[in-house]
C-alpha cells in the first residue's frame, strides 16, 4: 500500500507533536503530502455524565496557528517535504474527518493522548472516536512515553 496524502492532528501538546513526528516520518518514507490539522474554538453543549451540558474551551485560532508552526518545524526535522497546515474551527474528530475528505487523505494519524483530558472523560478519546468514524486507515501513535 502506498499512501499519497497523510493527515495528522495537533493540539499543541508534546504528545501531539510526537504524533506529528510519526506522521512526518511516514510522509517522508512514502513521499506523501502531509497535512497538519489543528481544530480551534470551543464545543458548546457537550453532554456531561450528570446529564447537563457544558462548554469545553479548546484553543483559540491564534494558539492554533502557533501550534501548527511548531508542528511544521517538527515535520521538517523528520524530512517531510510536502507539508500543508490547516487551522479549522470545530470538534477535533469532525475537523479531521472533514479535512480528510476534502483533501482526499488516505491515512489519518493521531496520538493516543492529547491536551484535553476533560473531553476524553466526557466524550471518549479523539483516537477512539476517529477510529470508529474514519473512512480510511488510522494510525494511533503511542505518545505517552519516551521511545
Amino acid at each position: 500500500m502506498r499512501y499519497k496524502t497523510i493527515a495528522v492532528g495537533t493540539d499543541g501538546s508534546d504528545t501531539s507533536l510526537r504524533a506529528v513526528r510519526t506522521a512526518a516520518s511516514m510522509a517522508a518514507a512514502y513521499d506523501a503530502e502531509l497535512i497538519i490539522v489543528s481544530a480551534f474554538g470551543s464545543h458548546e453543549n457537550v453532554g456531561t455524565r450528570s446529564g447537563g451540558t457544558a462548554e469545553t474551551p479548546i484553543i483559540s485560532e491564534d494558539m492554533s496557528q502557533t501550534f501548527l508552526k511548531s508542528a511544521q518545524d517538527v515535520a521538517a526535522e523528520e524530512g517531510a517535504s510536502k507539508v500543508r497546515i490547516i487551522a479549522k474551527s470545530g470538534d477535533p474528530v469532525a475537523t479531521m474527518l472533514e479535512v480528510g475528505k476534502y483533501h482526499r487523505v488516505d491515512l489519518l494519524v493521531v496520538g493516543n493522548k492529547g491536551r484535553n483530558s476533560v473531553r476524553d472523560r466526557v466524550m471518549g478519546s479523539v483516537a477512539t472516536e476517529l477510529m470508529r468514524k474514519a473512512y480510511v486507515d488510522v494510525v494511533v501513535a503511542h505518545t505517552t512515553e519516551d521511545r
